[in-house]
């Protein structure tokens, strides 16, 4: 086989792996990981056969690569170093994951052949046709009390669609949903029909987002549709953002009176004058935030170690009798993504992460200004969001959230240069 097939199967094979992406999120862990893999791997192959490596040059991938280092050595000197093992030794995946979408993306920019003219409509609209049907699934267990393979929650006000056990499906929807509906946004900018219908598209999904009950999400779904519609002056008119906003009120207060579980917290809080300590030290998440907190003190430097915080919180020294819940600290992680930066990985894991952090986030509001491109502020109030102070946060480092921010980075790194 010559040269250029190997390269036209290697880059195809990506393609449609990248297309069905949002699927594999469905499937469970193990395909997940298998599919982030594969894609990783075979970018490597490609890399190889184009004898293209300079994206090894790139400056976030030498902060990412400085990164992975470090995880290694944290990994030596985590307390359990066979739970870290998997997350740490693996994380370099990720990393490849991240050129290995760019350069897809990138390719199709150049318009080099139909097959790449094309690619970014189909890979948009593929993910567009999966949230929907997804959202329906939402819909339909909400009303029916099951989806449509005939799953439900175990769990009041929650919902399980295709994900069963696994409470995340709102954080898939939240994660993808407005980079795509933006897309389209910019496609149809000036065909006023198809405008109000993804308008339409974009409120169902924020809609069926906050009927999965799960609260952080919700929160985060809001900021992001909220600063959204605020800065995209050019595409929405004074008096629609009006209409949309009173909708967005209208949705939340529905819910309130309803005293559906999404606004309990906020009904805790007012109740608590706005007392954010008050309101920590009644929470089962504030104990899990004193706890690590405590634990960075104590290991300050190089933490602990990835997914140790889980047997570190078990010790009676971190039992604080100010918080009611202080008893049941104990977790697999400390909910929330800058206390299990601090107290798992230290000061010196938690300084090189935000260094590349910052860094992506510069350079993104930069092109954002100059270009006002409306998928790279998705893209960027995404990530923006993953990182609000003291909102309660799954592990950042699990494959299917990990998945899921690295794809979102993966894809703004492609805007970014793009331009």
């Amino acid at each position: 086989m010559s040269k250029a097939n190997k390269l036209f199967i290697s880059k195809n094979f990506n393609f449609i792996l990248l297309i069905a992406f949002p699927i594999f999120f469905l499937t469970g862990t193990f395909i997940l990981e298998i599919a982030v893999a594969l894609i990783s791997i075979n970018f490597l192959i490609y890399s190889y056969l184009k004898k293209d490596w300079k994206w090894l040059k790139q400056t976030e991938f030498k902060i990412l690569f400085i990164f992975y280092l470090y995880l290694l050595f944290n990994l030596i000197n985590s307390l359990e170093p066979l739970l870290s093992f998997n997350r740490s030794i693996f994380f370099f995946k990720f990393i490849i994951f991240i050129y290995a979408v760019k350069e897809i993306l990138i390719d199709e920019k150049k318009k080099n052949n139909i097959f790449f003219f094309c690619f970014l409509k189909i890979f948009f609209f593929f993910w567009l046709l999966t949230i929907i049907f997804i959202s329906l699934d939402v819909n339909l267990e909400f009303f029916t009390g099951k989806n449509i393979l005939g799953n439900s929650s175990e769990y009041q006000g929650r919902i399980a669609s295709f994900l069963n056990k696994e409470l995340k499906i709102g954080s898939f929807l939240y994660s993808i949903y407005l980079p795509v509906f933006a897309y389209f946004l910019i496609i149809y900018k000036k065909k006023h029909v198809f405008f109000y219908v993804i308008l339409f598209g974009v409120f169902f999904i924020f809609f069926s987002i906050i009927l999965t009950g799960e609260k952080s999400t919700t929160i985060k779904a809001f900021f992001c549709f909220f600063i959204f519609l605020v800065l995209i002056q050019n595409y929405i008119s004074e008096k629609k953002f009006i209409i949309i906003f009173l909708s967005l009120m209208a949705i939340f207060f529905y819910f309130k009176r309803n005293n559906f579980l999404i606004t309990k917290p906020i009904i805790i809080l007012y109740q608590t004058e706005f007392n954010i300590s008050q309101y920590l030290k009644k929470n089962l998440h504030g104990s899990h935030y004193d706890t690590a907190w405590k634990i960075f003190k104590n290991y300050p430097f190089f933490g602990i170690g990835i997914k140790n915080f889980r047997i570190e919180c078990n010790k009676e020294i971190y039992y604080n009798p100010n918080f009611d819940l202080s008893e049941y600290r104990c977790s697999t992680h400390p909910h929330q993504v800058y206390l299990e930066f601090l107290s798992e990985l230290g000061i010196f894991g938690f300084i090189i992460f935000f260094c590349f952090l910052g860094n992506i986030l510069f350079r993104s509001f930069y092109i954002y200004k100059k270009n006002n491109d409306i998928v790279l502020l998705s893209l960027l109030l995404f990530i923006c969001a993953t990182f609000i102070p003291l909102i309660p946060t799954g592990s950042f480092f699990t494959s299917f959230n990990a998945s899921l921010f690295w794809l979102n980075i993966s894809i703004l790194l492609t805007y970014i240069n793009k331009k």
